[in-house]
């Protein structure tokens, strides 16, 4: 951002800041602090200027001033342009830091000063070498270089220096802290760990530097082999930090340099490539290493098709932002990548394959070429050279010369977007259901015909509407040029523009609130504001989150009482409930009025959302009891008192539908507390919500209502019926009353069955529902009191048995040995239940064996399953051999299925807990039984990790794959810890263990949430164990901000 544009940003929030005389209760601090986060780092140092000169300024602020001052001008020297001016703010900040270093030489920033000198050698001698290039003879680019040889020198002696420092530094620190009298000092010892593994870095990156100003061949090649030696040390020893992996990216160049490509390549594949997309600033860091990949395939010969697949495909999966298009880093990729596409063209025989990469090649260029920046002019050379490959080229129709003109020309452009889009979701439809592969590919080029056209017509829209209001007098009313601002403000959101949607929409909105568009631009501004909050990368959201609330608020304001108030505060109950700010989304809540439409989704949402956080309450409580350390968990109280709110926070939004017809929001509602009242061991209460005359959820089924008509809905209400009428089972006395409810389930099991059709899609989704109706009953015995387990599990295995008898349907068998061994799972927690639980692995083993006896034409996934599953309850029984064999004969023929791999894994751990042996931990990390090519066909933990690593990114899509990944790495520190516990020498006991904490450690640098609410307190209690065999202060993780959660 240009620095006027900057200052002119904040003019208003300085303005206001600064008109009244500086008082101590102000939040200085905060104010300055945040304006050089941001990067504004002009106005940073016209409000220092304010402070330094006000007598009101405390002391301990006002010492501080220097460093933040020479901070903010180094930011600033790196965005300016005159040479003259950049030195003048290099000598001003080198100034600033020394007399903070003089002045305050035992302040926590003093190391930090010192490095920032260093910084300051670093872009001087950038400065030279700029100064050099603007000279046109060898001779005179010499003095220039030499000085920037200097500089860099200096640099690296600051940096080798405050290496010392900083070692000196963290020796002073005690080796333990308590994490609660000791947290500065704790906060301090780890930005000098940073710092220390930085300076490293940044001491082999002056050398590097210096590399390429050395004009002497044999001494370059001399330094960068020092370089790329001492960046090979960095990486090697401080791999899990940042600095590390970018010693590694900085070797590689240097390999790249000594005219090694090949092993640039490999260095940049085996270590770099491997990493995942996010966060940021890894996601920076691979960009880097994609860009010095293409560099590398780019040298004589290239190697354009490795560009086009890997680099292409990598960048094809990024979602650039919108400030992106302008950053030099993208745009550089951008070039090679069309300079790949340009030279891959020739070489492809298909005509349409040929005609589709000299597009990309365009396109890429023209978007290189677009903004200013240092690559537009090869760009725009590019593009010149692939003239001939642009068949977008259409003259302009004549422009309209009057506002009416331009406004009627939008809205006809408006009217043609929205035509197309109909043909296109049409097309689209037409696509999904089409059968013949001439008919698909014939739709397809039909759909990209029509997306162009729509791409065209959106642009046409957004010129004529800007030139309309380009065109406007004082005669047109504001009414009219509202619409056209909400019609741009549409056009925005249309492109994903979402900030720039927010702010023309919330100006007509808060300008104009009585206007007819006022209410249209409020909702699109609110809509904005929550998809800027869904995108945004950063972790802590706190203005995106404000956003929000400001729009929201500002609705409920101006339209109070309408139902554009009420549909905004349910929106902000959603958005809350979504955050976790479950007390905040209850206040909501309570502004709605009682009888607001709008009201009953928002109770919906948050009576879900309390119940599915008891759940996982209920899942944590569980687990943590089973790690050895309950207190980690919510406490019983904490859940009763989630169960019972969001039970009546439900009651309450179904007894509203009384007398009244039911619909969507009722059916959800209805279902949820039905599942509710046979999870809290009250199905009775559950039968009325499923039979109840008119609005019963089985009536509305069987009369095929609108309110049950969404995909999947009917079978989530068979499923509810079936569960509650076999929870009753332990309830009824007679034997008249156990067959009544016996049938009952029965019908809606056969009602489920005959919901999806006889075909091979149909009954992959049975066998889907089933499963997942047979983990509900598991998880419903999980959660059950202990008095009520024996009664319940009595209860499910009577009809299991029924169902069993009277049926040879290969489905149902399945399921009825899926919800054995679910109920043989879930009293194996409990050793006073161990006979129960064999008695059920032995009738789910006898289920399975008749499934695979009889089932000869049976579904092929179907016997996969029921294989899987017998090797499980095999398991289950302590028969480790036949388990495994099983097993190993699933996964020799489909190794990809990750969910077997786990509970392969799952049982060689198992198996050793069984055998107290140690060997069996190691098998579940490392796998057993090579194939051919002497990989073991069953992964174990490690490889399991290994291959999901992409996935383990919070915004990487796969929630399922994410949660398998934290599993893997939870239970690969698990099996390492029992592996060491069981070594027979305390050395090797030790090493072990310390192999464990690496594990558990490594993952919270890379995924400092550590896989969310369901694993965070596993790692921890495990880390506590682990730390306190290692002779440590058990202290587990890292606190974690309550913005990070």
């Amino acid at each position: 951002m240009p620095l006027w544009v900057q200052r002119f940003s904040l003019t208003f929030a300085l303005a206001i800041f600064l008109s009244a005389p500086l008082g101590a209760e102000e939040p200085r601090e905060a104010f300055l602090d945040g304006l050089i986060q941001r990067g504004y780092f002009d106005p940073a140092m016209w409000y220092i200027e304010r402070l330094e000169q006000s007598p009101t300024t405390p002391t301990e602020m006002k010492a501080t001033l220097p460093y933040r001052k020479a901070t903010a001008q180094l930011e600033v020297s790196r965005a300016q342009r005159n040479p003259a001016t950049r030195k003048d703010l290099l000598d001003q900040a080198d100034a600033n830091f020394a007399a903070f270093v003089k002045a305050q030489p035992n302040h926590d920033k003093m190391i930090d000063a010192r490095m920032q000198r260093g910084a300051i050698m670093l872009e001087r001698a950038k400065l030279e070498e700029l100064l050099a290039d603007r000279e046109k003879e060898e001779a005179a680019k010499k003095p220039f270089l030499a000085e920037a040889n200097k500089q860099y020198d200096s640099a690296r002696k600051v940096y080798q220096d405050a290496i010392k420092q900083i070692r000196d530094a963290l020796g002073a620190i005690p080796k333990t802290l308590d994490p609660k009298n000791d947290a500065a000092k704790i906060e301090l010892r780890n930005e000098l760990r940073s710092a220390y593994v930085r300076a490293h870095l940044l001491a082999a990156t002056s050398l590097y530097e210096k590399a390429k100003v050395t004009t002497d061949a044999k001494n370059q090649k001399e330094v960068l082999t020092t370089a790329a030696k001492e960046f090979d040390e960095v990486f090697g020893k401080y791999r899990q930090f940042l600095s590390g992996l970018y010693a590694r990216l900085y070797q590689a160049e240097c390999e790249l340099a000594l005219g090694d490509a090949k092993k640039a390549v490999t260095t940049i594949q085996n270590d770099l490539m491997i990493l995942g997309d996010q966060p940021a600033d890894i996601r920076l860091l691979k960009l880097k290493s994609v860009k010095l990949l293409t560099k590398c395939w780019l040298q004589d010969p290239p190697k354009y098709e490795q560009i086009v697949k890997v680099t292409g495909e990598w960048y094809d999966a990024q979602q650039l932002r919108i400030s992106e298009d302008r950053d030099p880093e993208w745009i550089e990729l951008k070039l090679m990548l069309a300079q790949a596409y340009q030279g891959v063209a020739p070489k492809l025989e298909n005509k349409g394959d040929k005609a589709e990469a000299l597009k990309r090649a365009v396109k890429l260029a023209v978007e290189a070429g677009k903004y200013p920046n240092p690559y537009q002019k090869d760009a725009l050379a590019l593009r010149t050279e692939l003239q001939g490959a642009d068949a977008a080229l259409a003259a302009d129709d004549k422009p309209p010369e009057t506002f009416q003109e331009a406004n009627e020309a939008g809205r006809a452009a408006m009217q043609e977007i929205q035509a197309q889009n109909f043909v296109l979701t049409k097309l689209k439809e037409q696509f999904a259901a089409a059968k013949k592969p001439a008919e698909k590919e014939d739709l397809k080029e039909q759909i990209k015909t029509a997306e162009t056209g729509l791409a065209k017509s959106r642009d046409a829209a957004n010129r004529y509407f800007k030139m309309a209001l380009g065109k406007a007098d004082v005669d047109v009313p504001s009414d009219e040029l509202n619409v056209i601002r909400y019609n741009l403000a549409f056009l925005d959101f249309q492109k994903k523009d979402y900030y720039r949607t927010m702010v023309q929409s919330s100006f007509v909105a808060r300008r104009y609130p009585t206007s007819a568009s006022a209410k249209a631009c409020a909702k699109l501004a609110l809509a904005s504001a929550l998809l800027i909050y869904q995108d945004s990368p950063s972790e802590k959201k706190d203005f995106e989150v404000v956003q929000v609330q400001k729009i929201v608020n500002f609705i409920a304001d101006q339209w109070a009482g309408e139902p554009e108030s009420n549909d905004a505060l349910a929106t902000l109950v959603g958005f809350e409930v979504t955050q976790g700010q479950v007390a905040a989304a209850e206040k909501t809540l309570a502004k709605i009025p009682a009888d607001a439409p709008a009201r009953s989704e928002a109770e919906l949402k948050l009576g879900q959302t309390i119940w599915a956080n008891y759940l996982r309450g209920m899942n944590a409580r569980r687990q943590a009891t089973a790690d050895g350390d309950a207190s980690a968990a919510p406490s019983e109280a904490d859940l009763n008192t989630l169960k019972e709110k969001s039970q009546k926070i439900l009651a309450d939004g179904v007894a509203k539908f009384a007398g009244k017809s039911a619909d969507y929001s009722y059916v959800i509602a209805a279902l949820s507390l039905a599942q509710i009242y046979t999870d809290i061991g009250e199905p009775e209460k559950a039968f009325p919500l499923l039979e109840k005359k008119e609005i019963g959820l089985l009536k509305l089924v069987e009369a095929n209502s609108d309110a049950v008509s969404r995909p999947g809905l009917s079978e989530l209400v068979y499923k509810a019926a079936v569960r509650a009428y076999i929870s009753a089972l332990p309830n009824v006395k007679s034997q008249a009353d156990t067959d009544a409810l016996m049938a009952k389930a029965q019908e809606a099991m056969s009602q489920l069955k005959s919901l999806v059709g006889d075909d091979a899609a149909g009954q992959k989704r049975l066998i889907a529902v089933y499963i997942s109706l047979a983990r509900d009953l598991q998880t419903q015995l999980e959660n059950a009191e202990p008095a009520q387990k024996k009664a319940l599990s009595s209860g499910f295995e009577a009809f299991l048995n029924r169902v069993a008898e009277s049926s040879n349907d290969p489905l149902v068998l399945n399921w009825v040995g899926e919800t054995f061994y679910g109920l043989g799972a879930s009293m194996k927690e409990d050793p006073s239940a161990a006979a129960d639980a064999n008695e059920f692995f032995t009738k789910a083993i006898a289920i399975y064996q008749r499934v695979l006896k009889e089932g000869a034409s049976a579904n092929p996934q179907l016997l996969l399953q029921v294989k899987v599953r017998l090797a499980a309850a095999r398991a289950g029984l302590g028969e480790f051999e036949p388990a495994l064999e099983t097993y190993v004969d699933v996964l020799r023929e489909n190794p990809m299925m990750v969910n077997v791999q786990v509970d392969a894994a799952k049982m060689l751990y198992d198996w050793g807990i069984a055998t107290d042996e140690a060997r069996k931990f190691g098998e579940a990390i490392q796998g057993v039984e090579p194939n051919d090519k002497k990989q073991n066909i069953i992964w174990g933990w490690g490889r399991i990790q290994f291959i999901l690593t992409k996935y383990a990114a919070k915004d990487a899509n796969q929630p399922t794959y994410r949660e398998v990944f934290f599993e893997a790495r939870y239970n690969m520190a698990l099996a390492r810890y029992q592996f060491a516990t069981r070594q027979t020498t305390d050395d090797a006991k030790q090493k072990f263990t310390a192999m464990a904490e690496k594990d558990i450690l490594s993952t919270e640098f890379a995924y400092p949430d550590m896989g969310g609410d369901a694993w965070r307190p596993r790692f921890d209690a495990l880390l506590k164990k682990i730390q306190a065999a290692l002779r440590k202060p058990a202290v587990g993780l890292q606190k974690q901000d309550s913005a990070d959660s």
